[in-house]
């Protein structure tokens, strides 16, 4: 009975840690800016954006588009979920983070550390109004 017990354990023990080093561990380098560009491009047919940024935890970012378009992104599983900001979007600083109200309910708000970037996206989104 004991021995049961002790490759049960054991057994768990081996499938937690093999579940950790295939899918547990980060990756290697953070998302940045050309990763923001090709989510956008995945996840918004027709747009393409000439820029881009990345929130410094990889969690979410912005890009724009020729036409002064922003595209907002968030992830969503293993991927990120894009929307276009729509004019009126409202957007404000706060604790030097940018927080992007979207007008969808099943996306939500979206708050982004960007930095010393964020005044100047805060900035094009409110003249995207």
């Amino acid at each position: 009975m004991l021995t049961q017990a002790l490759l049960s354990v054991g057994g768990i023990a081996l499938i937690v840690t093999l579940a950790w080093l295939l899918f547990g561990r980060a990756p290697s380098e953070p998302p940045g800016e050309r990763d923001v560009m090709d989510a956008a491009r995945a996840a918004l047919p027709l747009y393409r954006p000439v820029r881009a940024v990345c929130g410094r935890d990889g969690r979410g970012g912005l890009a724009v588009d020729a036409q002064g378009r922003v595209a907002i992104m968030k992830p969503h599983g293993s991927h990120f979920s894009a929307r276009l900001l729509a004019p009126g979007t409202p957007v404000r600083m706060e604790d030097g983070r940018l927080i992007v109200e979207t007008k969808e309910r099943m996306f939500g708000a979206v708050r982004l550390d960007l930095g010393e970037a964020a005044p100047e996206w805060l900035a094009m989104i409110e003249e995207a109004r």
